[in-house]
């Protein structure tokens, strides 16, 4: 059984609820209802000028002086452009360099093993250092 005091309570706690909800809404309604405040505007004001219009803008630059005779004696011969051919040295290092990639690619080039076994034991003896001790015997 209900008491009378627990539906009165219930009751009103139901009113308040709604009546907040209509205050949210009035609020929202009113304060959104109104139109933006328009954006400032600045106090600068501009005048679009051409260059046409304006008098000074017309004339030419002066142009620069003539170079004279005794300034073009003083002058020193023009260094070549770029860098300098290669020496003999670094084209022959540059051509073994060459011959290295050629190597490295060839290599690259191989057939792969193709079992998992297989690749342990040619990773193994391609190696630096088994390389090496095969060329000592």
């Amino acid at each position: 059984m209900q008491r009378a005091s627990d539906r009165w309570v219930s009751l009103s706690l139901s009113v308040l609820l709604h009546g907040a909800l209509l205050a949210a809404l009035v609020y929202g309604w009113i304060l959104f209802r109104r139109p933006p405040n328009p954006a400032p505007t600045l106090a600068i004001e501009a005048t679009v000028v051409d260059a046409k219009t304006v008098k000074g803008a017309q004339q030419a630059p002066p142009e620069p002086p003539a170079p004279t005779p005794a300034d073009a004696a003083q002058e020193t011969p023009a260094e070549p452009e770029g860098p300098p051919p290669p020496s003999s040295e670094q084209l022959a290092q540059r051509e073994e360099e060459r011959q290295r990639a050629e190597a490295d690619a060839e290599e690259q080039r191989a057939p792969q093993p193709t079992t998992l076994r297989a690749a342990a034991l040619w990773q193994y003896t391609t190696t630096p250092a088994s390389l090496a001790w095969a060329e000592r015997r």
